[in-house]
């Protein structure tokens, strides 16, 4: 029986706690957003134009290895 007690004492303590932990994540909620808004949407620029950078360079490589690929097999068929 004591067992069984001690049981629900932690359940109640541990239920408590989680209700106190929420409240106090939402609380500073709203600073921590208005906070860091402007470092998010800096980083989320940052990454756009890295992403945008890595693109054009994938394309590029792309079009300068096919050009390659026309440049040997031209030259191919003129020493022919």
């Amino acid at each position: 029986m004591r067992k069984y007690k001690r049981q629900i004492e932690q359940a109640k303590e541990k239920a408590a706690n989680r209700e106190r932990l929420s409240l106090e994540a939402q609380l500073p909620m709203s600073e921590l957003i208005a906070g860091v808004r402007g470092d998010i949407e800096g980083f989320a620029a940052e990454l756009g134009l890295t992403i945008i950078q890595r693109v054009m360079a994938a394309e590029i490589d792309q079009k300068v290895a096919r050009q390659e690929l026309c440049r040997s097999a031209c030259s191919r068929l003129i020493s022919r």
